[in-house]
């Protein structure tokens, strides 16, 4: 079997290991508020910024890491 490796050397910081809960409520409400724009003939969302700031997610932001080992770019 073999190892899975990161293709590039960006790495997240922040305060959670994952985005997975944030995403998913985030597109579960952009999706209803579109639904509801849709049924009363209103203009849907174009944008997520419309539905609410991206950046309460828990994760901050990622980086490039240039001095990043073997051992890091493994997933």
């Amino acid at each position: 079997m073999s190892h899975s490796y990161r293709k590039h050397k960006f790495f997240g910081y922040g305060g959670g290991d994952t985005d997975r809960a944030f995403k998913q409520r985030f597109n579960r409400s952009f999706r209803r508020i579109s639904k509801q724009h849709i049924e009363s003939d209103r203009e849907p969302l174009h944008s997520m910024h419309e539905v609410g700031p991206p950046w309460e997610s828990t994760k901050i932001a990622k980086h490039y890491w240039a001095g990043a080992s073997e051992r890091d770019m493994r997933k």
